[in-house]
């Protein structure tokens, strides 16, 4: 996979309008996965975030969904997505970690970093913003460093 993060729906929404949701994230040398329950709005705050980014060279965008800790609130997953720029000249990642609660031998854990360009990641946060999981099933970015 190119590096870029891939959305898509693995069953429409329950009863509560819940979707059951599907994440692939690569920097190109690394992949992640996650399988996760949201709303059809899940991505529309932090993409709004991403849309004007960086806005200094402090500025962080972050999306964090699920629970860091084993047992934190009980949740099967954490997935966070961070944007940040890594140096003085706005050079910009996104830091991806991605972990399932699962017993060994089925737990997992992934973290690393894509690099983009600030405009890149504005363009994730527009289509993230735009993206109606009713409407279309799957979303895809690619990063541009």
């Amino acid at each position: 996979m190119r590096p870029g993060i891939r959305l898509k729906v693995v069953s429409e929404p329950d009863d509560d309008g819940l979707f059951q949701f599907e994440i692939n994230i690569s920097n190109g040398r690394t992949n992640a996965a996650l399988e996760f329950w949201g709303y059809s709005d899940n991505f529309a705050q932090f993409g709004s975030g991403l849309t004007d980014f960086p806005k200094t060279i402090r500025d962080k965008v972050t999306y964090e969904l699920g629970g860091k800790d084993k047992d934190a609130q009980r949740w099967a997953y954490y997935l966070l997505l961070e944007a940040f720029c890594y140096d003085a000249t706005g050079q910009s990642a996104i830091k991806v970690k991605v972990e399932n609660k699962f017993d060994i031998p089925t737990y997992e854990s992934n973290e690393f970093f894509i690099k983009s360009e600030p405009a890149s990641i504005n363009r994730l946060g527009q289509g993230l913003k735009k993206w109606n999981p009713v409407d279309s099933k799957e979303f895809e970015w690619t990063s541009n460093e």
